[in-house]
């Protein structure tokens, strides 16, 4: 899923369609359908001059984008409207959470504390003690580490394995942040430290009050650390006092300035502001949750959420085109599937330091950084993926670092531990709605089956239950697989991106696969959820197909948005997602149930025959 998604817009089917029987009747002829009386409000947004079966996103939509001026850059609509809501509840508790606020109101005056702010470094490098021995020299090294303060820039780092999370010492991402970027790291050639032969790491971790039994090294790096015992004591007692020049960044920009030439990650005092904000992850995130985030909320989407992973489990157990011995290694995937949804079930109080007596940033960026570190530490041994995301940046697909804190407006799946992360936007407004048809929240629940399916796309289906990349699959369902792979990709290479503003612009279906697959079997695991549901509620006949067609037109207004000239170029050049037109036609046009809701014939544009169309999921 994009960094920003789509707005809901509700329409109802206006078209004739025969009285075709889709579904089968009920066991009583005198037996009475259930009815849907919420509204299904955006039925303006319809552009009932264009024949569903020719155009289905500009059917659903196209009433609306006609009502839209020129977009200048990005796009708007959908999850695109989401982030000025978030941005609002966020300066809500810049006014409320004493701690937020006084976040905030520090990274406003970073650098007005000039000798206030020396004067905080100057103190804590005088409690540094010259070591006499390496033994000592690398224990407290290990110890400063915990404090927020890392030699050689090594921070605490977990990877997932075999079902909890490990420890190592990772180089951070720059200077001036605490954290690593939440992606899949390759920790193939890692060693336990007891087996990595290296005493200087042994002392570390001894220092850092950790279990060494799950802590790891890269066999490189503790070669490297063993290099240091060729150093002096006095040249080591050096690299402890210079572990707090990453601090200097926060003190003036001069001192940036200064800074920026011993490294050769240059920073500006922009960046600076802006990766500073992982440090208030865990803070923020827990005051979000308190304030927006009912636990009757949460619990209600752990139950939609589980119910779309039993859809994509069952049908996985009924695909025709793969053996026994393939599924049961899928189907144990999707069972240890880790469902992170809304907000962690447990908060550590070690991660919700009192920084609202500290005078500078430099002082308070110091205490947030030390409570990350040793909440990670506390950390190591559990399967907690949800905590650990809190404390990590994501990278998008164009390598701009995200805070993963619960105010990010976004959802995804992670490989290298098999889960996915399901953000509170998705239950706030504007994005849900309360009083309208229940197909609304199961169209939005798309997004979820989208991220359930990257765990079976092209590179998510490398990786096994466990989050090793590793090999489960039969030869032929392999090749059977990738035949498939190249259906898919035909078909959006045919699909054009805009018939009227763009003619003869084609979608990149290589590009896309992967995306492509994730949004063709999110689609239809929620439509057999949804099914489930209706069927549980007691629809049948015409009223359970109404349903079922406010499902799919519900799945379009989720793409209900428009691009500026900035973001449709990116589309055609770099972008791994198709753009909305095509994630609507080309999910819909594959599945058979939609011929027979909207009576598409092979005279419509859209028509593929059933030979042609893909079934993977």
């Amino acid at each position: 899923m994009e960094n920003t998604s789509q707005l809901w817009l509700w329409t109802t089917i206006l078209i004739l369609w025969g009285g075709m029987a889709l579904t089968s009747c009920s066991d009583s002829d005198d037996a009475v359908s259930a009815t849907d009386p919420l509204p299904f409000p955006m039925d303006a947004n319809k552009d009932l001059s264009t024949t569903p079966g020719d155009d289905f996103f500009q059917y659903c939509n196209g009433g609306w984008l006609s009502k839209q001026g020129a977009v200048e850059s990005g796009a708007i609509g959908g999850l695109y409207d989401a982030s000025p809501y978030m941005e609002q509840r966020i300066q809500t508790l810049r006014k409320e959470d004493p701690t937020v606020k006084h976040f905030f109101n520090m990274v406003e005056d970073m650098y007005g504390k000039l000798e206030a702010s020396q004067a905080y470094i100057d103190t804590q490098k005088a409690k540094i003690k010259k070591p006499t021995s390496y033994e000592e020299a690398f224990r407290s090294m290990g110890a400063m580490v915990m404090d927020g303060v890392t030699p050689f820039s090594l921070g605490l780092t977990l990877y997932y394995q075999d079902g909890r999370f490990l420890g190592t010492l990772q180089p951070l991402l720059d200077s001036s942040t605490s954290s690593t970027a939440n992606q899949d790291l390759d920790f193939s050639t890692m060693k336990r430290a007891a087996d990595a032969k290296s005493q200087v790491f042994n002392w570390i971790v001894e220092g850092m009050g950790v279990n060494e039994e799950l802590m790891y090294i890269n066999s490189s790096t503790a070669t490297e650390f063993e290099k240091l015992k060729q150093k002096s004591l006095d040249e080591l007692y050096d690299i402890m006092l210079k572990a707090w020049n990453k601090y200097e960044i926060y003190v003036s920009e001069e001192a940036l300035t200064d800074y920026n030439q011993a490294v050769s990650s240059k920073l500006t005092p922009k960046t600076v502001v802006q990766n500073s904000r992982v440090l208030i992850n865990y803070p923020l995130s827990y005051a979000f949750a308190k304030k927006y985030v009912p636990e009757s909320t949460k619990q209600q989407y752990v139950e939609r959420v589980t119910a779309i992973r039993d859809a994509l489990r069952q049908r996985i157990l009924n695909v025709d085109w793969m053996s026994e011995t393939t599924k049961e290694n899928a189907v144990k995937k999707i069972e240890r599937m880790h469902l992170y949804v809304g907000y962690p079930d447990q908060w550590y109080q070690v991660g919700l330091p009192d920084i609202t007596g500290c005078q500078t940033f430099v002082e308070m960026a110091h205490i947030l950084t030390r409570s990350q570190q040793q909440l990670k530490a506390q950390l190591i041994g559990t399967d907690d993926g949800f905590t650990n995301g809190l404390l990590s940046l994501l990278k998008g697909s164009d390598n701009t670092l995200y805070p993963t804190d619960l105010t990010l407006v976004n959802a995804y799946y992670m490989r290298s531990d098999n889960s996915i992360y399901i953000y509170p936007f998705m239950f706030l407004p504007p994005i849900a709605k309360e009083g309208v048809s229940e197909a609304h929240a199961y169209g939005l629940l798309v997004i979820i089956g989208h991220e359930m399916t990257h765990g079976f796309d092209r590179q998510g289906a490398e990786y096994d239950e466990m989050g090793r990349k590793r090999n489960w699959w039969t030869v032929a369902d392999k090749m059977a697989f990738q035949d498939k792979h190249e259906t898919l990709i035909r078909c959006y290479n045919n699909l054009e991106y805009d018939p009227v503003e763009l003619p003869e612009q084609y979608g990149n279906g290589e590009r896309t696969l992967s995306e492509n697959i994730a949004d063709l079997g999110g689609f239809l695991c929620v439509l057999d959820a949804y099914k489930s549901y209706l069927t549980k509620q007691g629809f049948f006949g015409s009223a359970y197909n109404d349903q079922i067609r406010k499902f799919y037109e519900s799945y379009a207004d989720v793409w209900c948005v428009k691009y500026g000239a900035d973001r449709i170029q990116n589309f055609i050049t770099n972008d791994v997602h198709s753009p909305a037109r095509l994630r609507v036609n080309g999910v819909v046009m594959n599945t058979d149930l939609w011929y027979d809701l909207y009576g598409v014939t092979r005279n419509n544009k859209l028509y593929l025959q059933k030979e042609r169309r893909t079934y993977i999921w």
